[in-house]
């Protein structure tokens, strides 16, 4: 593995893509502040909106 293969396997905060309606509480009052991040893996999301940072299949999620 070469320098540019390991730099496409990082997330870098300022890279990473808030979900608002990851999940159905976002249509509740006062849930529609909470930002989802779905890091690695397809996470539990409830939204097809939801952005995935690293997609490859590794048998578990990383999500914030």
């Amino acid at each position: 593995m070469n320098q540019n293969d390991m730099e496409k396997n990082i997330v870098r905060y300022g890279n990473l893509q808030p979900c608002k309606t990851a999940f159905i509480d976002a249509h509740t009052p006062g849930s529609n502040q909470k930002e989802n991040f779905t890091i690695l893996g397809g996470g539990v999301s409830e939204s097809p909106d939801q952005h995935v940072h690293l997609t490859e299949k590794v048998g578990f999620n990383i999500g914030a």
